[in-house]
C-alpha cells in the first residue's frame, strides 16, 4: 500500500476529498547498474534539486504539508540517496516495494525489460495520475503526465512550471 491520495486509474471513481500526490520523475540514464545503456540524464547529485522543486511546487500550489510524493526512479541508487532514505522514513514519500524490477521499456534487454514492464508501467500510470509533478527530461514522464493531464507539471531542472496537457 503506497498510501497515496487518489483518484486512481484502478480505483473505484469516487472523489476521495483529498489534495491527491505529488510525482517526481527522476532519471538518470546512465546509473542503471549497466542493465542497460542510457545516456547520462541526471547525475544523483541532482536528486536534491528535485526534492527541493517538490517542496516548492507543493508549496506554489497550496498542496498541504501533509501531501505525499510518489518517486519514480530508474536506478534504485536514488531510493538509497539520504535525502530520499530520511522523507521515505518520516512517510513523506512513498515508492514502489522492494520487489520492484526497474527496467526500461524500450532500452532493456527482452528477458529485464518483460520483467520490470508491469512495474514501469505501474509506475507511469502513477505519474499520470499525480495532482502535480517534477519531470526530468524523459519521454516517460513527460508522456505520463501528458496522458494523465496532470494540472500542473514542472521540470526539474530549473523548477520551471510547464503546461503538458496541450502539448
Amino acid at each position: 500500500e503506497l498510501g497515496l491520495g487518489g483518484p486512481l486509474p484502478w480505483a473505484p471513481a469516487e472523489p476521495t476529498g483529498g489534495p491527491g500526490f505529488l510525482a517526481i520523475h527522476f532519471r538518470a540514464g546512465n546509473e542503471s547498474a549497466r542493465s542497460w545503456w542510457d545516456p547520462g540524464r541526471h547525475p544523483l547529485s541532482s536528486l536534491e534539486a528535485f526534492l527541493e522543486c517538490a517542496g516548492r511546487a507543493e508549496r506554489e500550489l497550496g498542496l498541504p504539508g501533509e501531501t505525499r510524493w510518489f518517486l519514480s526512479a530508474d536506478t534504485a541508487a536514488a531510493l538509497r540517496a539520504e535525502p530520499v532514505v530520511r522523507l521515505r522514513q518520516r512517510g513523506k514519500i512513498a515508492a514502489l516495494g522492494e520487489g520492484w524490477r526497474i527496467a526500461h521499456v524500450d532500452r532493456s534487454s527482452a528477458s529485464l525489460g518483460f520483467e520490470g514492464y508491469v512495474d514501469s508501467y505501474v509506475a507511469y500510470l502513477l505519474v499520470a495520475s499525480a495532482r502535480a509533478a517534477v519531470l526530468s527530461r524523459s519521454y516517460f514522464g513527460e508522456t505520463a503526465a501528458e496522458v494523465g493531464a496532470v494540472p500542473d507539471a514542472y521540470f526539474a531542472e530549473g523548477c520551471v512550471r510547464v503546461d503538458l496537457r496541450s502539448s
